[in-house]
């Protein structure tokens, strides 16, 4: 079977949306995230040592977690919906968002219409996409922290003992075989205390969202403590998970103020690298590093667009020119088309005279 190849123009066209949303972002985002759970995943944490005796580490466990594992899914997942919902409900307030389309000058009144909603509605996925990565971006940069510092640190959760005790050990078996119990899931999940990951994640989420719905709702721009107070429930809500974590002997405090920290300067780093804010309106716009990757693309397309137009040029030529001399033959009357010229020289003349 022989496949269709794609132009050049239709390749470039590709090249063009791949830039124009982020494409090379999204593929390092995910790959470094991917990286970074397995490495946490299936790595070994540090075997710490510990004393029967220390009160820190002998706290009983909680039958039930105020924030299972499974939440941080919807920690994740609520914030981006949450996001696309809002833009597509609101208008956008960003500057390079809000111009008018650009029509090309060739098109059609009959097609203005709809070439407008196209480039409206691009310009709504466009806006998701560079919202949705800042989130992305964030969690893979809290991910890449904590999972690496929580297999370094090996530190004890603060039930760790009781865990001990849930599998039978005593300290009469001998601190040597506690090491050795890596493969237990509920011994090794009691290595790694420090950072906090629920921490971390929840405000690695929280944040940029934060930061969009001041994007949107802009309070200091208005003065409206309301807008401003709608702003900042989701860092609430990130300061209850941390804080739950505590309450469920799971971490140390200062396990959740490390885990929130990396949350916090993982959605800052997100946030810069992406979007850039605006003191004149309050508006936080794309960063213009996609814009000038797009242009070269632009240039690319029109270039290789122009290349194939001079490549189909002179059957073009060939096409107009039999089209011509086509248009003429129907012109010409039945009577000499189908019958024999005669020899005279009028004949010839009223011949010629068609042709």
């Amino acid at each position: 079977m022989i496949y269709p190849r794609m132009s050049s123009t239709a390749t470039a066209s590709c090249m063009s949306t791949f830039l124009e949303f982020n494409g090379p972002r999204w593929i390092f985002t995910i790959a470094v995230a991917a990286a970074a759970f397995a490495v946490g995943h299936f790595g070994t944490p540090y075997c710490k040592a510990f004393a029967w005796d220390d009160e820190s580490i002998n706290m009983p466990s909680v039958a039930q977690e105020t924030f299972a594992n499974w939440t941080l899914a919807l920690i994740v997942a609520v914030p981006i919906l949450l996001q696309a919902l809002v833009i597509l409900a609101l208008p956008p307030h960003s500057s390079q968002l809000a111009q008018p389309p650009s029509l090309p000058s060739s098109s059609s009144p009959a097609n203005v219409p709809m070439m407008a909603a196209m480039t409206q509605r691009r310009r709504l996925l466009l806006e998701i996409n560079t919202w949705t990565l800042v989130q992305l971006q964030s969690l893979m940069l809290q991910v890449m922290f904590v999972e690496t510092m929580k297999l370094y640190a090996g530190r004890l959760r603060p039930d760790f003992l009781d865990r001990l005790r849930a599998t039978g050990l005593t300290p009469a078996t001998g601190l040597h075989y506690h090491c050795e119990l890596m493969s237990n899931a509920v011994v090794r999940e009691g290595r790694l205390s420090f950072p906090s990951g629920h921490a971390s994640t929840s405000f690695a989420a929280m944040v940029p969202l934060t930061v969009f719905l001041m994007h949107y709702l802009r309070p200091w721009f208005y003065g409206c403590i309301v807008r401003l107070v709608v702003c900042i429930l989701p860092l609430g809500f990130a300061f209850v998970v941390a804080i739950s974590r505590t309450r469920d002997n799971l971490h140390h405090f200062s396990d959740i103020l490390a885990g929130s920290l990396i949350g916090v300067f993982a959605a800052i780093g997100a946030c810069l690298v992406n979007v850039q804010y605006s003191s004149a309106n309050g508006d936080y716009t794309p960063i213009k590093l996609t814009t000038d990757q797009l242009q070269r693309a632009q240039r690319l397309t029109s270039r290789l667009a122009q290349q194939q137009q001079q490549q189909h040029r002179p059957l073009r030529d060939d096409i107009s020119s039999s089209s011509a001399v086509g248009s003429v033959i129907p012109l010409i009357p039945s009577s000499i088309s189908t019958q024999p010229l005669h020899r005279s020289p009028t004949s010839f003349s009223r011949s010629e005279s068609y042709l």
